[in-house]
């Protein structure tokens, strides 16, 4: 398992349930999948705000970048965000399958997160080849701004990842990294 912070995905008899039959999940799972749950519950939210964030980014950076090296990041960007958005709707539609009395199995959680570690991460790396790609030298307002871009990104990443670490500490490393 790529980011394996879950618990044990063993599933434990339910009271009352001499034979085993019926299974319910441990609390710690419970715990587990309430995290991704709400982890992807704000992921809609947080890449609209990328989506406008990437925007104000390349309307700023093509002053220095150019337009040729803006608009092929925010094309990676745009990309990247197609991807996300539907792994939001494939969690959800999965989601859907399932109700209060029979949640998401431990490794159907597990593969959930490992998906929005890998999408988070992703992000990040984008983000930080945009301090690298759009750093611009002798202009330090343009420099100024580039790094309030980066810092803002990792903050909203604390808030909207704050369910579930592993994504954010991936996202964060490979941003600030370059």
């Amino acid at each position: 398992m790529l980011f394996n912070e879950s618990p044990q995905t063993l599933l434990v008899p339910a009271a009352g349930a001499a034979d085993g039959t019926q299974a319910s999940h441990s609390p710690a799972q419970r715990v587990f999948g309430e995290q991704i749950h709400t982890l992807y519950e704000s992921m809609g939210f947080s890449l609209k705000g990328s989506v406008f964030t990437t925007l104000l980014t390349v309307l700023v950076c093509q002053m220095w970048a150019g337009w040729p090296v803006a608009l092929a990041w925010a094309g990676a960007m745009c990309v990247l965000f197609a991807l996300r958005f539907y792994g939001l709707r494939q969690y959800l539609q999965a989601e859907a399958k399932t109700d209060n009395s029979a949640p998401m199995l431990p490794s159907d959680n597990q593969h959930w997160a490992n998906w929005a570690a890998l999408g988070t991460g992703a992000t990040g790396a984008l983000w930080g080849a945009a301090g690298v790609i759009f750093f611009p030298t002798g202009h330090v307002e343009y420099q100024v701004f580039l790094i309030l871009m980066l810092i803002g990104m990792v903050t909203a990443a604390a808030f909207a990842q704050a369910s579930y670490l592993p994504a954010f500490r991936f996202f964060y490393w490979v941003l600030v990294y370059p």
